[in-house]
């Protein structure tokens, strides 16, 4: 999801040719081929200093480049926006910018960081009675809410940004909110509405021929699948999903989708595939600085340690690093997890799910994490 009205019809014709094609790829989600047409745009313009068009060009290599997981490649860009669009004085898309380095922030699991950039962007928003930028803020800030297990404060966004999206008719950006409740009421336990969500956004997504949302509203319907215990059901919405992550090269969110396959395999104790999905995971969450990520590997690694050698040991060292990342990063719903896992190796149950608002999980391993 982009906030970022881009200004390039201004462009004169020597750059127009090159910046739409740039921007169709990103719209049909080949953000890897959008990239690489924003890079040579940018070149270009730089040599011929076309400096009033370069904001709009740095903004579209950013969102290309958050898009597939380049985070620090983004980063980058995103600044170089701010940077002239400062000299211009465009407040405007400094503020988009703003969310942007956010979003890439959250990416790598830094929701304080990204709440700050978020935070920042909105009392903009708000000054200008931007309410399409208020509401992007909002559902930037949900996602980051998440990371950091408020689950209330999380609902309570992405609901205000949906408030925003429903009285501005856009179908596009609803359907992204969706998404956003899905995954935490998931978090929550609310399995059954989760899916609902998911599905209305699925079929938004496939009538507007979005096809990074559609495999974003797969994934979801397939980890809700998974929570409610209908595994075929669900491997056949993760592999939708996988194939068309694969297909735009977006390995950030492929990475999750190979997690809940390694879960469902772990569940139906098929231990050596288990192994191959969270390890696939473990690559992509290196390749894009995914810190979270990690400990969710070293959740579901560690069942499989525990359930197909015995081995309690590498288990408990694998739960173990789960917590420490957790602990670090402040990621509190991923550390609950760890300290439940850590517990039945004990055998002891830990309660601490209670203070986070969300539902208790199994005090048997395997444990079927949301």
């Amino acid at each position: 999801m982009t906030r970022h009205i881009y200004n390039f019809k201004t462009t004169t014709v020597d750059y127009s040719d090159m910046i739409q094609d740039a921007e169709k790829l990103r719209e049909k989600s080949n953000y890897i081929d959008a990239l690489k047409v924003y890079k040579k745009a940018i070149m270009k313009l730089e040599k011929d200093d076309e400096t009033d068009l370069l904001a709009d060009c740095y903004m579209g290599a950013a969102d290309s480049a958050r898009m597939t997981g380049r985070y620090r490649a983004s980063q980058s860009y995103y600044e170089k926006a701010v940077e002239i669009a400062s000299e211009f004085k465009d407040e405007s898309l400094v503020a988009d910018a703003r969310v942007g380095m956010g979003l890439s922030l959250r990416g790598q699991g830094f929701w304080e960081e990204a709440i700050t950039q978020f935070e920042r962007a909105e009392s903009f928003y708000k000054s200008k009675n931007d309410r399409e930028g208020i509401a992007f803020s909002y559902w930037a800030k949900g996602g980051a809410l998440r990371l950091k297990g408020d689950v209330s404060s999380c609902i309570n966004s992405f609901s205000k940004s949906l408030e925003l999206y429903i009285s501005l008719k856009d179908n596009s950006s609803i359907g992204y909110c969706f998404c956003g409740l899905g995954g935490v009421l998931r978090v929550k336990g609310e399995y059954r509405r989760s899916l609902q969500l998911y599905s209305k956004a699925n079929e938004t997504f496939t009538q507007n021929h979005d096809t990074f949302g559609q495999a974003y509203s797969y994934c979801g319907m397939g980890n809700a699948l998974r929570m409610m215990d209908d595994l075929d059901k669900s491997k056949q919405h993760l592999k939708k999903a996988l194939s068309i992550y694969n297909k735009i090269g977006d390995i950030v969110s492929s990475a999750y989708t190979h997690w809940g396959l390694g879960m469902i395999y772990t569940l139906n104790r098929k231990y050596s595939l288990a192994r191959r999905y969270y390890d696939n995971a473990m690559n992509y969450f290196v390749k894009t600085g995914d810190i979270r990520g990690k400990a969710y590997v070293n959740l579901g690694i560690g069942q499989i340690e525990y359930l197909n050698a015995d081995n309690s040991a590498e288990a408990k060292k694998c739960f173990r690093k789960a917590l420490r990342i957790s602990e670090k990063f402040g990621f509190a719903i991923e550390g609950s997890h760890a300290l439940r896992l850590s517990g039945i190796t004990e055998g002891k149950e830990v309660d601490c799910y209670k203070d986070l608002g969300i539902k208790n999980l199994s005090t048997v391993i395997p444990v079927n994490i949301p």
